[in-house]
């Protein structure tokens, strides 16, 4: 006997009373977390860890190109569908979020209008200064800046030759130094590991010239 087909919305395939658990998988990802780390937090594998992710869209490669309006477009999205399925108090759960985000949105643009002392910004400055801020448990623009510099600063420390575009080559004849910071989730790889150019110039290159 053939199995059912899987239903067209994926949030049907999470349990329910698990959305926490699925915010909280998110939350730990988006701060650098590995998979088996974030299941553990909510008491799962690693495997249904990742599964959840990549069902609902928020997977670590995902989390990288997501612009805030994005995500604050996924999370409405849930929130339909929670609501549609009856389940409205995780419905309500991932509103408040989304209402957060919205806030967040609208502080930056504000914040952004006054800022006269920098240099016009693109669609993809401000994909990516987006990007930095959702990390951040307390957001603040100035902040956003600083978390830029400080990890290619820590890049430099080590040797790091940085491009106009944030791409990193090291001295010829230097091996890569050990201890690495961690590739931030804001950017799409290592920035010494660009296998794609036209994909970093539209994630994070044309942002950082800018920057």
């Amino acid at each position: 006997m053939s199995e059912p087909p899987d239903p067209a919305d994926p949030i049907e395939l999470i349990p329910l009373g698990r959305m926490l658990a699925v915010r909280t998988i998110e939350a730990k990802l988006r701060a650098g977390e590995t998979y088996e780390a974030a299941g553990a937090a909510v008491s799962l594998s690693d495997t249904t860890a990742k599964k959840w992710a990549a069902l609902l869209g928020f997977r670590k490669c995902d989390m990288a190109v997501e612009t805030l309006n994005a995500r604050i477009a996924r999370l409405a999205k849930w929130t339909v569908s929670l609501a549609g399925l009856g389940r409205l108090e995780e419905a309500g759960a991932i509103e408040a979020e989304t209402r957060k985000l919205e806030l967040l949105r609208d502080r930056l643009a504000r914040r952004i209008a006054k800022d006269t002392d920098r240099p016009p910004y693109n669609a993809a400055s401000l994909d990516l200064f987006e990007r930095v801020m959702a990390t951040s448990a307390n957001p603040d623009p100035l902040e956003a800046w600083r978390r830029i510099a400080a990890y290619y600063q820590r890049l430099r420390h080590r040797g790091a030759i940085i491009a106009p575009d944030g791409q990193v080559s090291w001295p010829a004849g230097q091996p890569l130094p050990r201890r690495l910071p961690k590739c931030p989730t804001w950017l799409p790889c290592n920035p010494w590991e660009v296998k794609d150019e036209a994909a970093w110039a539209e994630t994070a290159g044309d942002a950082l010239v800018m920057f």
